[in-house]
């Protein structure tokens, strides 16, 4: 109700609406405060456990080693456990992640993007992106088997794999209206269209480098990416997570955030931050393996002939 006829009761909502609203910013503006004066270190470690990274790499290494220890059922038990709580160590992930985010990212970026993501709309990203990354990956999965089987069936290839069979038709088209063109602009703003043609492109050179049921000509693999990494069919084939999880305004909000500084910034690093991640992880795992054999099994005998002087013959785990 506005006008004349608002009530007192509407009015006193009101004031305490703007004083929660300033009371808010000021809470906001101490813990940038705060960010900033900590070490670099300190702020990135906050980011990242503020954002769920650390919890998100636990739960992907306690997934990597039960799969392990299911294929590998004759290594002891003991073996897997170094292995899981060393990987998994608090002061191991933050050693791994903090220095590839500060050569990217600067102590104001970091700040920066916590303020972001303490707002709700922050909050409601967060929440929001682990069911966006499995609703977009099953509809990734269920177009790259479309079209595999398309450009076969155009081949006139009967050798299709054994499995289910996609019907062939591209992503549902959605209707070209503002909100449908908002959400693409924010899929192009925000890096995850480009996101998406890197996963597909890595994906299609990962299946032509290892074994093949069948052997296929070269026109296939250059069809395959052509059509993968198509533009318009990738923003169609994301765009219904997103209209799931967004309003109007929260997408609008979302843009403006990766149109300001830090956002572009944010984006820009991120392919790097994510491939050197990746990288330091698969030696972290390589270092860790390497320690529980030792810790486990005793010294391997070539790492006792290029370490002789840490081998204690009078070690139980020494062998003769």
């Amino acid at each position: 109700m506005t006008g004349p006829g608002r009530t007192c009761f509407e009015a006193l909502l009101g004031i305490g609406l703007l004083m929660l609203g300033s009371r808010a910013g000021a809470v906001e503006n101490a813990a940038s405060s705060r960010c900033l004066r900590q070490a670099p270190k300190a702020a990135v470690v906050e980011l990242l456990e503020f954002t769920g990274v650390f919890e998100r790499a636990r739960a992907q290494t306690r997934a990597m080693v039960e799969q392990l220890r299911r294929e590998n059922t004759k290594v002891p038990e003991e073996f897997w456990s170094n292995f899981a709580s060393r990987v998994a160590d608090e002061d191991a992930l933050k050693s791994l992640y903090v220095p590839v985010y500060l050569r990217h990212l600067s102590q104001d970026d970091v700040c920066a993007l916590l303020r972001f993501y303490r707002t709700p709309l922050g909050a409601h990203l967060l929440h929001a992106g682990l069911e966006i990354q499995e609703a977009t990956r099953e509809a990734a999965q269920a177009w790259a088997s479309t079209i595999a089987v398309d450009l076969l069936g155009s081949a006139g290839d009967s050798r299709i794999p054994n499995g289910p069979q996609p019907p062939q038709s591209a992503p549902p088209t959605q209707p070209e209206d503002e909100h449908t063109a908002a959400i693409h602009e924010l899929l192009r703003q925000s890096g995850d269209l480009a996101a998406a043609q890197q996963m597909m492109g890595a994906t299609l050179d990962r299946l032509r480098q290892g074994p093949q049921l069948i052997s296929l000509p070269p026109s296939f693999w250059d069809d395959a990416r052509k059509r993968l990494l198509n533009e318009d069919d990738l923003l169609r084939l994301w765009t219904p997570a997103y209209v799931h999880q967004f309003t109007d305004s929260e997408i609008s909000g979302l843009i403006g955030f990766y149109r300001s500084a830090v956002g572009m910034r944010y984006v820009a690093a991120l392919p790097a931050i994510q491939a050197e991640s990746l990288a330091a992880g698969e030696q972290l795992g390589r270092d860790t393996a390497k320690r529980a054999v030792r810790e486990v099994f005793g010294p391997l005998p070539q790492w006792r002939m290029l370490h002789p002087e840490s081998h204690d013959a009078t070690s139980p785990n020494s062998r003769p």
